[in-house]
């Protein structure tokens, strides 16, 4: 294999994988805002569940 064409299988490899890591990283923002509006709604639920204890 040439230099030539191990440097474009290089660059090839690393487009795929730079690729890979960023549709990683989208995905783990997405669960860490999914994170977040669960926990808001839990929190909410909560509130919800102690205004309706106190009306009994």
């Amino acid at each position: 294999m040439s230099n030539e064409n191990a440097e474009i299988e290089l660059r090839n490899i690393h487009e795929y994988y730079l690729s890979k890591l960023r549709t990683i990283v989208d995905k783990i923002e997405k669960l860490e805002n999914e994170e977040i509006l669960l926990k808001i709604r839990l929190e909410q639920l909560e509130e919800e569940s102690n205004r309706y204890e106190n009306q009994m």
